[in-house]
């Protein structure tokens, strides 16, 4: 194949469930915890089917487990600034705990694009994220596939910023996403065609 027509394949994979997953409960960069033991036990229950020739992973401990479960001896790449948005002062608490505030009240009614108190906006957040993906995308010429376990909110911030869709629409559980494969120039991607992969089987 001419080096030009190279595509890619990279699988983009949310982490396990938490504790706080679980309980319904804002996790986000204020709060590296762990996977639960339930949402250990269903990793490992998952048949990946694929062999990346890389395996990124973002830096929380919680992307940093699940890596390790799913692809078990493997050298695992840190995709700094691949974080979960910043929930500022509902880190840890429910949308029940939250019902009746009006500042979350607020958020809620922007569509979740105002800036969260003492956290970040969405805007902001893409950024980040795009940001950190544009780094991987360097990193590609030599590679022709790769997986990143992340978060659901950074899922949702390259794939609505890759298709121009609706940021919501790509919400993904826990140990789900998206297969995607495209033409890397740069930092730039073209040729994009994707489908989501379910937390049975990744191909």
């Amino acid at each position: 194949m001419n080096k030009d027509d190279k595509h890619i394949v990279l699988w983009l994979i949310r982490h396990g469930e938490t504790a706080s997953n679980e309980k319904k409960r804002y996790a986000g960069l204020g709060i590296d915890e762990p996977l639960s033991e339930g949402g250990k036990e269903k990793i490992k229950s998952i048949k990946a089917g694929i062999e990346p020739e890389r395996i990124y992973t973002g830096p929380m401990l919680r992307c940093r487990q699940t890596a390790a479960i799913l692809f078990p001896e493997r050298e695992l790449l840190t995709a700094d600034g691949m974080t979960e948005i910043d929930f500022g002062l509902w880190e840890g608490k429910s949308y029940k705990e939250l019902n009746g505030d009006s500042a979350y009240q607020a958020w809620i009614d922007s569509g979740g694009t105002a800036a969260i108190p003492g956290g970040e906006d969405k805007e902001s957040f893409i950024n980040r994220t795009m940001t950190s993906f544009r780094r991987l995308l360097e990193s590609f010429e030599d590679c022709g596939s790769a997986a990143l376990i992340c978060h659901g909110g950074n899922i949702m911030a390259i794939m609505s910023s890759l298709t121009k869709e609706d940021y919501y629409s790509f919400q993904v559980k826990c140990g789900e996403g998206y297969k995607l494969e495209f033409k890397p120039e740069g930092e730039e991607i073209h040729d994009l065609s994707y489908h989501s992969v379910s937390a049975g089987f990744y191909t």
